[in-house]
């Protein structure tokens, strides 16, 4: 049971990618454009599992909305979603094999001479009167992040550290593979990077485990000593699970004005050794 699952009412058997038949989509370095490809089902589903179709249409007939739900196979779905790209199933399964490009893409400056840019202008727009109409500065301008060692002064002495997540592990991916043996192997242990300088300076040393604390919570994860990181910064990946959980130290309401983004690069915090 993966933290996720373990927050749901229901945990319901899904099959795996081999049994069932699904699109797949992928990205081709090389020329720059999007394939689709047909993931074929290799065998039935085993025991009492379930494809997420199969779910979604008999929850639907169970509650008065099968005709929203008209397909009967996967293969019909599928199709459905094929529709807008000028493939269909047929073709991906019996002729591209490996895959068909369906979207082309032109770059260069000709192409943008005849197109131009996706602003209201068609141009680079340096000065923006969409963003002047919402109320926001038209020119590019520098914002200090909510938490900040230049912000509250309080706050500063005692998170005087920029906390800096969302970092990728090579073996992982979010929270998954985390229960792969091998993998775990590799990279064992939820961890801190840190500047040598800082952590001389809190009195840490490679490989202790420390306290890492922000003024939404704390959580426990190794020090890993690098000159890869600058001075007074902290960075700790996403996706370790409970205690190591660096979303317990960030705060969601901490946002760029404008998108709304998260400030998840610009937090404070403090560590200590424990």
């Amino acid at each position: 049971m993966s933290e996720t699952a373990e927050l749901a009412h229901y945990v319901l058997p899904a099959c795996t990618h081999l049994e069932k038949n699904g699109l797949a989509y992928s990205y081709n370095v090389c020329h720059g454009m999007p394939y689709l490809m047909l993931r074929k089902k290799a065998i039935e589903p085993l025991y009492e599992s379930w494809s997420e179709f199969k779910f979604w249409t008999e929850l639907a007939k169970k509650t008065g909305m099968g005709d929203v739900f008209p397909w009967k196979t996967d293969d019909e779905v599928v199709e459905l979603e094929l529709k807008p790209s000028g493939l269909n199933y047929r073709e991906l399964k019996e002729e591209k094999v490996a895959g068909a490009y369906y979207m082309e893409k032109q770059y260069g400056m000709d192409s943008l001479q005849v197109k131009g840019f996706p602003t209201p202008s068609k141009k680079i727009e340096i000065y923006s009167e969409t963003l002047e109409k919402a109320g926001f500065d038209p020119l590019p301008t520098y914002l200090e992040p909510d938490q900040s060692p230049l912000g509250d002064p309080q706050m500063v002495e005692r998170y005087p550290l920029v906390l800096t997540t969302g970092a990728r592990i090579l073996y992982f991916t979010h929270g998954q593979h985390r229960n792969i043996g091998g993998l775990k192997e590799k990279c064992p242990e939820p961890f801190a990077e840190m500047n040598p300088k800082t952590a001389h300076q809190f009195g840490i040393e490679d490989g202790d485990w420390i306290i890492v604390e922000s003024n939404r919570g704390q959580i426990k994860v190794k020090a890993l000593v690098t000159g890869d990181m600058r001075t007074g910064v902290v960075s700790i990946p996403h996706g370790w699970p409970r205690e190591a959980n660096v979303n317990l130290l960030t705060d969601v309401h901490c946002r760029e004005p404008i998108m709304g983004y998260p400030q998840m690069k610009s937090q404070l915090c403090s560590i200590r050794k424990i």
